[in-house]
């Protein structure tokens, strides 16, 4: 009522269900899922007070979601946020430092031809992942090799 009074709305056609409260959560349940989508925590919550009164396994009879579902959704609130961000953050460095690079230079038109050529040779010599990258590296070590680089 409140909520629809701060909206505006002087009239709204209800229907009252009379349950308790155990029903009133599995209809919650399930008649959220018609429409809109679920904020997972919430659902988690929600899951956590029905488990109390029901099974996970006899609410995955009357719900959308299997009991592996509902266990799965239950173990977010288990979730340690900061160490999850922590890992994350790690391996997003790592990634960073040991991921492939982009290099972009500029040619002239004769050299890239000529850069094109070198490149394509070179490929044909390695195998795997990246091959053009690598190609170029390959080339460029040679170079120093060659000059006391």
């Amino acid at each position: 009522f409140e909520v629809l009074r701060s909206l505006g709305y002087e009239h709204a056609l209800c229907f009252p269900w009379p349950c308790d409260d155990e029903t009133a959560l599995v209809l919650l349940a399930t008649l959220n899922r018609l429409e809109g989508e679920d904020v997972p925590a919430r659902r988690a919550e929600l899951l956590v007070e029905l488990t109390e009164l029901i099974p996970a396994e006899e609410l995955a009879a009357i719900l959308p979601e299997d009991a592996r579902a509902i266990d799965d959704t239950l173990a977010l609130l288990d979730l340690d946020a900061d160490a999850l961000l922590a890992e994350l953050t790690a391996e997003a460095e790592r990634a960073a430092t040991a991921g492939p690079r982009l290099a972009s230079f500029a040619l002239t038109p004769e050299d890239e031809a000529v850069v094109e050529q070198v490149v394509t040779v070179a490929m044909d010599t390695l195998a795997g992942n990246n091959r053009r990258g690598r190609a170029l590296a390959l080339i460029c070590r040679s170079f120093l090799d060659e000059h006391d680089g």
